[in-house]
């Protein structure tokens, strides 16, 4: 049985995932995956099943997101696939549900909170038209970018350790 918030990505997702320098090569732990807005993500079959998500739930969704992949894990999600037309009240409760554990890398941790950031940003913003919810819209934005920032700085010092010890074998 897979570990909690590790779900089996379809291969064409995999293969669609890239960074800044292109495709993401399964073994290559050094290059982190950057986001891509949800209106550029390629979609993925709607019957995919994912162990967190019921398969109506998923059926009633006509076009998905590929999700955010782990790092660590290739083939698995950190998060999966979510409609393209969700709301950010929708966005936040799906990203909610997959937050990283304590235990997870800051490698997994980097591509949640910038997979969140870059979709959080992305989503329309119509829907909020209270000052209150757009107080609250724009504390998330600049609490998942904080995020973003310790995660980087922890990812950097973790290969930095890593590239030490293999200079001292």
């Amino acid at each position: 049985m897979p570990p909690p918030h590790s779900h089996r990505l379809p291969p064409r997702a995999i293969a669609s995932f890239t960074n800044q320098d292109g495709p993401l090569a399964p073994d290559d732990k050094s290059r982190m995956p950057t986001a891509t807005p949800v209106a550029s993500l390629p979609r993925t079959d709607p019957t995919v099943h994912h162990d967190r998500q019921e398969p109506s739930e998923l059926s009633a969704m006509s076009e998905l997101t590929t999700g955010i992949p782990n790092p660590d894990m290739p083939g698995r999600w950190i998060v999966p696939p979510w409609s393209v037309s969700a709301s950010v009240c929708e966005v936040v409760s799906h990203f909610l549900r997959f937050v990283p554990s304590d235990d997870a890398s800051a490698a997994q941790k980097l591509a949640y909170y910038k997979g969140y950031l870059a979709v959080i940003e992305a989503v329309p913003t119509q829907e909020l038209t209270h000052h209150y919810i757009r107080r609250w819209y724009e504390d998330l934005r600049e609490c998942i970018g904080r995020c973003v920032t310790r995660y980087q700085d922890k990812y950097a010092a973790d290969i930095q350790r890593a590239h030490r010890r293999q200079g001292s074998t």
